[in-house]
């Protein structure tokens, strides 16, 4: 997706990923191009060609925390 910001044109990219068997997700996001000021901040400031992601695991760990002592024992 193409957005113009000012005079400075910028594309946007995003990718889902989806990982059924190890219970996962991911998101991918990415912006090319040059914005300068952004969000007016200041002039001379300017961001380029940013990239971001993450993911989540739901699987629960195989593992349990041993019980720990109750006190007066």
């Amino acid at each position: 997706m193409d957005v113009r910001m000012e005079k400075d044109l910028l594309t946007f990219k995003s990718k889902i990923g989806v990982d059924l068997t190890n219970v996962e997700l991911q998101v991918e996001g990415m912006m090319q191009g040059e914005w300068n000021n952004p969000f007016g901040i200041a002039p001379g400031v300017q961001l380029s060609n940013l990239g971001l992601g993450f993911g989540v695991s739901f699987k629960r760990p195989r593992f349990r925390c041993p019980p720990l002592p109750s006190p007066g024992r």
